[in-house]
């Protein structure tokens, strides 16, 4: 059996106008700096937790546990942020204390949440990129229902489940 079979990723998704509008600045920072980068191609999420099973999906049933009574929730973006000291540009949610939460509820540990447009940008690029994009306004927002779980499947993460924040609320 592979070593990846089992191999989970637990992560917020945002509504596609969002994975849209981060594609397309995705692409400014390639355009800027000309070349690939680390997330050039990544799809916009928020990351909660990567994980291995070895009871394949045990733990799913744990986490949604966990989760259960947690209530839907607004994430509200403006803007862009960075850490400097790893070469990453990022849309940083402005009400960041449902994420800390549900985070904690799954692992325990502290989280800064965030949807990289661009990581690992050596400094060059790093002042490059950040040029283009620090004086660009962006706002945009979307309801939390869910917590898309994916697999690593044949070296590519691809959609397993996901695990509705509320009983109540079953749309994701």
């Amino acid at each position: 059996m592979n070593s990846l079979s089992n191999l989970f990723f637990l992560l917020i998704s945002p509504p596609q106008d969002i994975i849209r509008d981060v594609y397309s600045f995705k692409r400014q920072v390639w355009d800027c700096i000309g070349h690939y980068y680390d997330s050039a191609h990544s799809s916009a999420h928020l990351s909660l937790l990567q994980y291995k099973d070895h009871h394949n999906e045990s733990l799913l049933y744990d986490f949604s546990e966990r989760i259960s009574t947690t209530k839907p929730f607004n994430i509200h973006f403006k803007n862009f942020s960075f850490f400097k000291n790893n070469g990453t540009i990022s849309l940083e949610p402005v009400n960041k204390m449902e994420i800390y939460e549900l985070h904690e509820k799954l692992t325990g540990d502290s989280i800064e949440p965030h949807i990289t447009i661009a990581r690992n940008l050596d400094p060059k690029d790093f002042d490059l990129a950040w040029k283009r994009l620090k004086n660009l306004s962006y706002a945009n927002s979307f309801t939390c229902h869910c917590i898309t779980v994916l697999k690593r499947m044949e070296s590519q993460w691809q959609l397993h489940s996901d695990l509705p924040l509320s009983p109540q609320q079953q749309r994701c």
